[in-house]
């Protein structure tokens, strides 16, 4: 089968690339100025477990360098092409890598960089795209459902944001499937669908067209506080000037409050773990193990020991003058006061 990528999108920069990556964040005059990928849609729609769209609005406008890439993302690339030698396998299909990024003919910043293309051997006409992917057995589960982010049993039950990166890669491409092979804990192989949901891709591209001209506009979104990495991302964006103060509205008094009272549960919750840890220690005496009958629980003591100072450690230490001993963060006080 003669195989051309440009059947199914526009095709901009070669994977992996030096321009790949530069198109990811924005540049004055450029059209389009940035691109939103399938795999950067599930955070604009909130979904994304690692990532808010507050903190992808800062990469794209190159105000915060972009997460690199860590060890499980290193892995999923090296172990990319034997999970879809093995979807060909488990499967019977032919195969093709993609190779390019395929830009959306509607809205050309919306694009997508599928792992690989695949169809029947009988029935050449019919592709549809495969997206490879590593995973632990923490993100899945037997009694998953789809109000669930994991994966489960059935062939269709995936986590939130793969299917969100599925729509958008058919979105671009206009193909109506995608599936994807998952190699758990480097052990175990199976094989999901996902299929086009019209209505699903009319939602995300409205998402993604506001969430462009957005970064455009120089317009960020809303912090989800609700999200773990929340906090982290504002105190980074927002270093306190200690010349500056500010007058807040009179609901913050609310919050103020509240806060106050989780200190006081922090410190009551933390003086009970104290007592029960003396209870165990007083039953356990020098013993490292404990075994509670009838239980499955074990409660193990470590002793971290003394660490000594020794000639290299000043050598070290006269190497790293000038340099971050210890990272700096921001601490919050309430209390009453004179303004």
């Amino acid at each position: 089968m003669t195989f051309a990528e440009s059947k199914y999108g526009v095709p901009g920069p070669r994977a992996y690339t030096d321009e790949w990556y530069g198109l990811r964040v924005m540049e004055d005059g450029r059209e389009p100025a940035f691109v939103i990928g399938a795999s950067d849609a599930s955070i604009v729609a909130g979904l994304s477990s690692y990532q808010t769209a507050l903190d992808l609005y800062l990469e794209k406008r190159g105000l915060r360098a972009p997460k690199g890439e860590n060890t499980a993302m290193e892995w999923g690339k090296r172990l990319e092409e034997p999970i879809l030698k093995k979807y060909a396998e488990y499967v019977g299909v032919d195969w093709r890598a993609g190779q390019h990024m395929l830009h959306d003919r509607r809205h050309p910043f919306i694009v997508c960089t599928p792992d690989a293309f695949a169809w029947d051997v009988d029935a050449p006409d019919g592709v549809w795209l495969v997206e490879a992917k590593t995973s632990s057995h923490w993100r899945y589960s037997e009694e998953a459902d789809r109000t669930d982010n994991m994966f489960g049993p059935g062939v269709d039950e995936v986590p939130k944001e793969y299917i969100v990166q599925a729509q958008v890669q058919m979105m671009v491409t206009g193909l109506s499937r995608v599936d994807i092979p998952v190699l758990f804990d480097g052990r175990e192989f199976r094989c999901y669908t996902v299929h086009a949901n019209d209505l699903l891709m009319g939602h995300i591209r409205k998402e993604i067209v506001q969430f462009y001209n957005d970064v455009c506009n120089a317009k960020p979104p809303r912090p989800d506080f609700e999200h773990p990495n929340t906090v982290g991302t504002l105190k980074a964006l927002y270093e306190p000037d200690p010349t500056a103060n500010i007058t807040m509205t009179n609901d913050m008094a609310d919050e103020a409050e509240e806060y106050l009272k989780l200190k006081d549960r922090i410190k009551a919750m933390e003086a009970a773990r104290d007592i029960i840890q003396a209870k165990f220690i007083d039953v356990m005496k020098d013993a490292a193990v404990g075994y509670i009958e009838g239980s499955p629980l074990i409660i193990k003591r470590t002793q971290v020991c003394d660490t000594l100072w020794q000639h290299k450690d000043v050598d070290k230490a006269v190497e790293n003058l000038g340099k971050v001993k210890r990272q700096g963060y921001q601490r919050f006080t309430i209390g009453q006061g004179k303004r």
